[in-house]
């Protein structure tokens, strides 16, 4: 009797490979460090809304870090498959189809919603005790 519980190729981190892995760490590292800026200044200027933005920073991080990872895949993806197919034969570059658009309007959502949380830590407490 076999037991096949599972069956995995071995993954090659052979130049593009490590590539990935550093992006997405470099990407998810730059991410962490831009959501701790309005933390840091919400805790600094006794914002009383300091519990609020915690939370909207982390949603905003994991979001632009989720984000982030997909494209640098889909990136590394489409450039293996033109790469592919460059090598066996098939790929015509006229009739190429577009590579994939990068969201354009996400990435500006996501710069508006940290602005508008950075404006919101940067209020100090008397101002808004005052308002």
């Amino acid at each position: 009797m076999f037991l096949w519980l599972a069956y995995a190729e071995r993954s090659d981190l052979s130049g593009p490979g490590w590539q990935i892995v550093l992006l997405i760490l470099g990407a998810i590292a730059v991410t962490a460090v831009l959501a701790l800026v309005p933390i840091a200044v919400a805790r600094a200027r006794s914002n009383p809304w300091a519990e609020q933005i915690i939370g909207a920073c982390i949603l905003w991080a994991l979001a632009t870090a989720g984000t982030a990872t997909y494209l640098i895949f889909l990136q590394f993806q489409t450039t293996k498959e033109d790469s592919l197919l460059l090598k066996t034969g098939y790929y015509d570059p006229r009739s190429a189809p577009p590579p994939p658009a990068w969201p354009w309007a996400l990435g500006t959502v996501f710069t508006l919603v940290y602005a508008a949380v950075f404006v919101l830590a940067w209020i100090r407490r008397d101002k808004a005790a005052a308002g």
